[in-house]
């Protein structure tokens, strides 16, 4: 019984001595850098996508007369089913057995080169990837798409 008494109260005064309260603090916003940067991205597609703005930059303004030009041939070739945007913000021939699939793998070539060029512009002033970039357009059109389709 001696024994138990003595185990107890060594227990009791090893406990109270040897406690020691340690508290940490980490603070982590990776949410709000990603939603951060997704706007910003998102902003800088929509200035380069513009079909009526005046660009003093010569290259800009002859990309976007580029796309406007193409734009009314590929919409009219994915509602034919002819082409497909894909989830990295690129257009893709679709169905290479239709009549115009020839012209447009030409158009879709072009288009994804401006784009590429777009992205890279976007990555490098953003400081993320041009992959990032593509991604991020096709789901601003995957919404849009989404949109229209409730209306």
């Amino acid at each position: 019984m001696k024994h138990l008494s003595h185990f107890i109260w060594s227990a009791v005064l090893l406990g109270s001595v040897s406690c020691i309260k340690t508290e940490s603090v980490v603070e982590v916003k990776p949410m709000e850098m990603k939603i951060t940067l997704d706007v910003k991205v998102d902003q800088e597609l929509d200035e380069a996508f513009k079909e009526s703005v005046a660009d003093p930059d010569a290259e800009r303004a002859q990309r976007r007369a580029r796309f406007k030009e193409r734009k009314v041939k590929l919409d009219a070739w994915k509602k034919a089913g002819v082409v497909k945007e894909n989830n990295r913000g690129f257009v893709r021939v679709a169905d290479y057995n239709h009549a115009e699939a020839p012209e447009a793998a030409k158009v879709v070539e072009a288009e994804n080169t401006d784009r590429t060029a777009v992205y890279k512009l976007i990555a490098e002033k953003q400081n993320t990837t041009a992959d990032f970039v593509g991604r991020r357009l096709a789901a601003k059109m995957a919404e849009k798409a989404a949109a229209e389709t409730q209306e």
